[in-house]
């Protein structure tokens, strides 16, 4: 029928909307009953039983910004061309990729808020060098709070997963040494408003509603980050190497002399200091304490270290002149 000749001025037809036309005078001379979006193949006595009727979907107007083309059923993993033959092991991985991408939209249909939410999680992760059990657990916590609070609750749902996030790095203790302000730098990041402050709010608004808080974080979970930080700055090394000191026995050393420190001073008389600062000064006051009872200078200053973790050089002068200054004579020997 495509190929016939216009009846009134023998002029060439074309299919258009559905209806044959002449492009030489305009008549409609016939309609096409089957719309042109599915293409209909006859069976193929040659090939498989595939090849019966093979429908190719063209437009879908529910896929806004999809390829354009149905790409078989939803849970298909095979594919086969219109005759009915598989497809070769490249095109096949080809193909699975471009339906991944295509289904994206159904598989996310009215739940775009959380797949976002998940999908920043995922990338605050990457950022923070958190593994997966770490993720898997705040999202966890965030899809349990999004589910149980109502929306006045809820600051916005990337302050509610970087909480969620935060509840997971306190329960592993020191398996994530991550602090708050670090979660946000790392959603700010990515371009989101999501701060300290915010998430604190956030906090205080679930603590009403359901009975999750984060586990208090003591200093000596940081112990071995802080350590870690300090042995591998570029000018502490260069110190070390002038001492003629080992790296790994200095090291030991310090992680040695740091929890002997936090022994002696309890929780109550810490009070509510910052328990990431109080362990960069604990570090700190360490290498004071080796570097008196072995009678050389110390390695670290209060400038070095606080440049090796980035933490403010006036609280650690604070934190070993208010309390752990007292600790420290009480350990040297007396003579």
């Amino acid at each position: 029928m495509q190929n016939f000749q216009c009846t009134e001025c023998s002029g060439h037809t074309i299919l258009t909307n559905g209806e044959y036309v002449c492009t030489t005078c305009g008549l409609v001379l016939a309609r096409q009953v089957v719309d042109s979006q599915y293409q209909i193949y006859k069976e193929d006595s040659s090939s498989s039983s595939h090849a019966k009727s093979y429908v190719a979907l063209g437009k879908r107007s529910v896929m806004v910004g999809g390829l354009g083309s149905f790409i078989d059923y939803q849970a298909s993993r095979f594919f086969y061309d219109k005759s009915g033959r598989p497809l070769a092991p490249r095109t096949q991985r080809l193909f699975r990729r471009l339906k991944f991408d295509y289904n994206l939209r159904l598989r996310i249909a009215k739940r775009e808020t959380t797949y976002r939410a998940l999908k920043s999680l995922s990338r605050v992760a990457d950022l923070l060098s958190l593994p997966d059990s770490i993720k898997d657990r705040a999202a966890y916590y965030y899809q349990k709070m999004d589910k149980k609070l109502d929306n006045s609750d809820i600051t916005s749902h990337l302050t509610l997963m970087a909480y969620g996030l935060m509840l997971a790095v306190r329960e592993s203790k020191e398996n994530a040494p991550i602090t708050l302000q670090e979660i946000a730098d790392a959603f700010q990041k990515l371009g989101h408003r999501v701060t300290s402050r915010s998430i604190i709010r956030q906090a205080l608004s679930v603590k009403k509603t359901l009975p999750l808080s984060p586990t208090k974080r003591m200093s000596e979970d940081y112990l071995q980050r802080l350590v870690s930080q300090t042995i591998t700055h570029p000018a502490i090394r260069l110190r070390l190497r002038r001492a003629g000191l080992s790296i790994q026995e200095y090291q030991a050393r310090l992680v040695k002399y740091a929890n002997l420190l936090f022994s002696k001073i309890s929780v109550a008389e810490r009070g509510g200091r910052n328990p990431f600062i109080f362990a960069v000064a604990v570090v700190y006051s360490s290498d004071l304490l080796m570097a008196k009872l072995a009678r050389r200078r110390p390695i670290l200053t209060q400038r070095l270290i606080s440049k090796a973790t980035n933490a403010a050089e006036y609280s650690v002068r604070d934190h070993y002149a208010k309390l752990l200054k007292k600790h420290l004579l009480k350990m040297l020997p007396q003579h």
